[in-house]
């Protein structure tokens, strides 16, 4: 599944995971294995949990890193999609925004016509103000020359509503939003 289709969160956590599982199984079998064969730990067969153990502990910090996620329920999803039916292309779900303070996660982002309309649920661990998230991601995504107006919310009923309020964009701000799309989907995990 690519990022920023519905369902990306749980696909990611999901594939940590059973790495994470492969992996540590990898790093057992291979000191059980050196220790049945040889006795001890002192063997070249040692070399295999080794060199697993550096992508081990990466795959885990990557799932605990976003353990505290939450992406829209199916219901929640299905609603935002029959509201905005018509401008679904510019939606993009399970987006997260890794900065050096943290990772900031969006359930659901909506781009179009200069605009970038951001869902706050305020599920990403630390706590931040509205206006405080809204001067972060301008630092992160106004570094255009036309730069974006973007709009924070935490309500989901309101991200409808502005969303809906968004006039069409001409050619020039297509391209411009696909562009800016993409550059949303490179900023996190």
């Amino acid at each position: 599944m690519n990022k920023g289709k519905y369902g990306y969160l749980h696909i990611y956590r999901r594939n940590k995971l059973i790495s994470i599982i492969i992996l540590g199984a990898l790093i057992i079998a291979g000191v059980i294995l050196s220790f049945v064969i040889y006795g001890t730990n002192k063997s070249i067969i040692i070399i295999l949990p080794i060199l697993t153990a550096l992508p081990f502990s990466k795959q885990l910090v990557a799932l605990i890193l976003v353990r505290h996620f939450k992406a829209l329920s199916s219901e929640e999803e299905a609603s935002l999609i029959q509201a905005l039916e018509d401008a679904a292309g510019n939606l993009l779900f399970d987006i997260s925004v890794s900065r050096y303070e943290g990772i900031r996660f969006f359930p659901v982002v909506f781009v179009k016509n200069g605009r970038i309309i951001l869902y706050y649920n305020q599920s990403s661990g630390k706590r931040a103000g509205l206006t405080d998230l809204k001067s972060e991601m301008m630092s992160v995504l106004g570094n255009d020359k036309n730069p974006y107006i973007i709009i924070v919310t935490d309500n989901l009923t309101d991200f409808i509503n502005k969303a809906k309020n968004i006039k069409d964009a001409n050619k020039e701000y297509q391209v411009k939003d696909k562009k800016m799309m993409e550059r949303i989907l490179e900023l996190g995990v």
